[in-house]
This record gives structure tokens, C-alpha cells and sequence, in this order.
């Protein structure tokens, strides 16, 4: 932005230096902005009209924030149209850059790369259900090593072809046997007590436990 319109006709612009710490300065506040916006979330990016939306909306929030900060301080300001520019172009290359990240992260999870190992809690049609969508969305980036059981009954058969590693009851011995990054809970019937001590477990052992 501030190259294009050096190159044209203007009154007055600061010079590049003074350009480059004057964004700099901004820089925390902007990534505290698309933090807000859930642009930094790796295991679930937003897509589509969503990211979209919120890239245009962290920018312009980001802009707007620079730009009072100008009118209040006082500061002669090079043109307009840089801040024009800037605004376009940050669009454009924030989303450009979120979709070579992503298509990065793609090949990586595809090659085994920074995948985490899951096993999910239940089960039951809400396990199915959840186990379709892992296995139909690569992009989440988990390789499903099983299933653990919550009670007795429920499902007799396995109907998606997983590990059924034992129950709920052993899960100190099935992670030491399986190392696990993330437990989901698929059973909306499990009391609270048992909840409890699965979320003391997961803390312990720096596992992210999902509901």
C-alpha cells in the first residue's frame, strides 16, 4: 500500500521507516483482534462466508482502531489513500495466506505430520456419528486409534470397524498401552462423578478432553 501510492502524486508521506514502526506499533493490537475473531483456532479454521467475514471484519476493526488513534493524536498523516490500500490488501493477503497454511497443513496431516492421536468415549450412534465425520474431514488433523465403553450396554456391535480398547473403567492401563492427545465424550449419560474424574485424569495427563 505504501509503495503504490508513493509512486504516484502526493502532498507529503512519512518516510518508510517511520511507515514501518508506525504498523509495528499497531501489530500486538491487530493479532489481539483476530484472536477475538477466532482467526488463530488451527484444529477448527473457519471456512467459506465465515472466514471470509471475520478477515474483513478483524481488518476493518484493525484500520478503524490506527485511524482513530491518528485523528486523536494529531498526527500528520501521509494520505488517504494508503490507508485505502492497506485495508484491501490486508484482506487479500491475510486470506491468501490462511489458505497456503492450510493447504500446508493438509499434505501434513496426510503424511502423518502433526496429526493427534483420539479415542472417543461411547458407545453408541452419537460415537458413529462422530467417528463418520472424522473419518470424512481429513483437515481435522486426528487419527482415531479406538473406542472405549461407558457401560454394558449400548451398541453390541461395532459398527464402524474401530478398536473397541475396553472400558471406561480402565483407562489408566489403555493409556499407558495407547497413548492418547484427546478424549472425547460421546455419552450424554455418564454422571457427573464419572465426568469429574476423567477431567482429573486429562489434567494430569495433559490430555485435551473434549464433551
Amino acid at each position: 500500500a505504501y509503495y503504490i501510492r508513493s509512486q504516484s502524486e502526493f502532498i507529503y508521506i512519512w518516510p518508510l521507516t517511520d511507515y514501518l514502526k508506525f504498523v509495528l506499533i499497531f501489530l500486538p493490537i491487530w493479532i489481539v483482534i483476530f484472536a477475538i475473531e477466532g482467526l488463530y483456532n488451527i484444529r477448527n479454521p473457519k471456512k467459506g462466508v465465515n472466514e471470509f467475514y471475520s478477515v474483513v471484519t478483524s481488518v476493518s476493526t484493525g484500520i478503524a482502531v490506527m485511524v482513530i488513534w491518528l485523528f486523536l493524536s494529531r498526527t500528520t498523516f501521509f494520505s488517504r489513500l494508503v490507508i485505502a490500500y492497506g485495508w484491501f490488501f490486508t484482506i487479500i493477503f491475510v486470506l491468501l495466506g490462511r489458505w497456503v497454511v492450510r493447504f500446508i497443513q493438509i499434505i501434513m496431516y496426510r503424511n502423518k505430520i502433526g496429526i493427534l492421536r483420539l479415542l472417543i468415549l461411547g458407545n453408541n450412534k452419537i460415537c458413529y456419528d462422530l467417528i463418520k465425520v472424522i473419518k470424512k474431514e481429513k483437515s481435522l488433523g486426528y487419527d482415531l486409534i479406538g473406542i472405549l465403553t461407558t457401560t454394558k450396554d449400548g451398541y453390541k456391535k461395532n459398527k464402524a470397524n474401530i478398536n473397541i480398547l475396553g472400558s471406561v473403567d480402565n483407562i489408566a492401563k489403555i493409556y499407558r498401552d495407547n497413548p492418547f492427545d484427546v478424549l472425547v465424550l460421546a455419552d450424554p449419560n455418564m454422571s457427573s462423578g464419572k465426568i469429574n474424574k476423567l477431567i482429573e485424569f486429562t489434567e494430569n495427563k495433559k490430555i485435551s478432553f473434549k464433551e
